[in-house]
């Protein structure tokens, strides 16, 4: 019994309600060329969410947004302030000014100030010394 026809199956037994007993009786009467349980019961999911078709969906192969106007313009822009003379200095994307392992001061700045008002900058410069 080829895969679809096993997909063929599952839909109907989601359709009856049967689902739950469908993987014994796929290995009793297939032996090894049933469909794995993982896979009976992605079939499954997928037939009870109200889909049709017994044919995959295809995903295709890499991020559909990998390339968009805004990565576009943002790297002519680079292209083009590199060629005034200015150096590009090297940053992750999407990274904080702080590093992940800063954020553990938080809890002890947040007790030291709790009661700190400050009325001007100076105040906080002479704090910081």
């Amino acid at each position: 019994m080829s895969e679809v026809e096993q997909q063929a199956v599952i839909k109907i037994s989601v359709i009856q309600g049967k689902a739950s007993q469908l993987i014994h009786e796929l290995r009793t009467a297939l032996k090894d060329s049933a469909l794995s349980y993982s896979t009976v019961k992605h079939w499954a999911a997928f037939f009870k969410q109200g889909q049709d078709s017994c044919e995959d969906v295809s995903h295709g192969g890499g991020p559909s947004t990998a390339v968009t106007k805004e990565t576009v313009a943002m790297h002519e822009t680079m292209r083009k302030v590199v060629s005034c003379g200015f150096k590009l200095l090297p940053h992750p994307p999407n990274s904080p000014d702080l590093a992940p392992s800063d954020f553990h001061l938080f809890p002890y700045m947040k007790k030291q100030l709790w009661s700190v008002s400050f009325t001007n900058d100076e105040e906080t410069k002479v704090m910081k010394s």
